[in-house]
């Protein structure tokens, strides 16, 4: 069961962390520690002597998962209850890891077994258990109230306790650490529900951040992007980083015109048109952004291809949807490389000079 609960954290973990949200990694050092617990307790259950006939590698297995165990339960405190100071944290994570590394080495230089280092790894388990101790009863002050958590930390440390204590007081039994096991079932079981509920809580939020932010950089009305996404995707342009970056900018012909004859409605469908109809002819090039009542601009930063193409492309689009209105845009086109400029709102300006230059000559034309 505890192996399960820890395949699942680190299920979770990659889970979570495929979605792109920003967690701590909690559910990774505890879903480490659930893994090693459950190869400890296969271990003193004796199960594994009836699976693999080698008794050294049992006892290797025994010494070792226990070992792995207190260094990812600090790491998930840390990671998930920060009351401590961080060098409080790295003090105790190195003594755990001289730990290991001095039973490793008595270990294999033969100098002592695994019954006589049992007390070096006692004390690791000892450690972490008053960490959680004081994380917790700070928990519960700032809470005011008993946690789930504390009753589980209560009632793993009651268990620890009683095979401990059958332990140096002589009374050893077939197994070991019976009692510690029911405990850290039960104490896995309410850490593994609080990290996963803090994870989705962080995915919830992030979810909500982004919904925010979409709202933000959005045009309601015609759901491409708006002015402020504009004016950002700006201050990230310059000649050396987009050499070939284009802006291209459209407005509307009379576009009062639409709103006085057929009503506000209408003017809104004319702007949710032009707004499809630019994303068709330019979007696999650039950008669109609705930077005004009736302006559009497209930012293309590896410029534009055929682009005499897509103006041609865009005014069928604009008489095949735009019925029964007829929509006719201005456009200005500038870029680094045409008009050798390095400031991006140098060629701003002159694309939007470009296009009142073009409105006023289709203007005339209609004169």
């Amino acid at each position: 069961a505890i192996g399960l609960i820890g395949l699942g954290l680190l299920g979770s973990h990659l889970f979570f962390r495929r979605r792109q949200v920003r967690i701590t990694n909690g559910a990774l050092y505890l879903g480490i520690a659930a893994v090693a617990i459950a190869l400890w307790s296969l271990t003193e259950t004796r199960l594994f002597e009836f699976m693999l006939p080698n008794p050294t590698l049992v006892y290797l297995l025994t010494f070792l998962s226990l070992l792995m165990v207190p260094y990812p339960m600090l790491l998930y405190i840390q990671a998930n209850y920060p009351v401590l100071s961080e060098k409080c944290y790295q003090r105790l994570g190195g003594l755990m890891l001289a730990i290991v590394a001095v039973s490793l080495l008595l270990q294999l230089t033969g100098i002592a077994d695994l019954l006589t280092l049992l007390p070096f790894s006692h004390l690791a388990v000892a450690l972490v258990c008053i960490v959680f101790a004081v994380v917790l009863v700070k928990e519960c002050r700032r809470q005011r109230q008993v946690t789930l958590l504390a009753k589980g930390m209560i009632v793993l440390m009651i268990c620890v306790v009683i095979d401990m204590l059958k332990f140096y007081l002589g009374t050893l039994y077939n197994d070991s650490a019976a009692a510690m096991r029911v405990g850290m079932l039960i104490f896995m079981a309410l850490l593994s529900y609080d990290v996963v509920a803090r994870m989705y809580r962080l995915m919830e939020r992030a979810m909500e951040n982004k919904a925010l932010e979409q709202l933000a950089y959005v045009d309601a009305l015609t759901a491409c992007r708006n002015r402020t996404a504009f004016e950002k995707m700006m201050a990230q342009i310059d000649a050396a980083s987009y050499p070939e970056a284009e802006l291209v900018m459209f407005d509307i012909n009379d576009f009062k015109y639409f709103n006085d004859h057929f009503g506000h409605r209408a003017g809104d469908e004319v702007l949710g048109i032009v707004v499809r109809c630019l994303k068709q002819a330019f979007e696999p090039c650039g950008s669109c952004y609705r930077i005004g009542g009736d302006e559009f601009m497209i930012i293309a930063l590896e410029g534009i291809d055929r682009f005499d193409d897509r103006l041609t492309q865009l005014r069928m689009l604009l008489r095949q949807e735009g019925q029964p209105y007829q929509i006719v845009l201005s456009c200005g086109r500038a870029g680094f490389l045409n008009d050798h400029s390095q400031d991006i709102w140098a060629i701003y300006r002159l694309a939007d000079d470009r296009m009142y230059a073009h409105k006023q000559q289709i203007k005339q034309q209609m004169n």
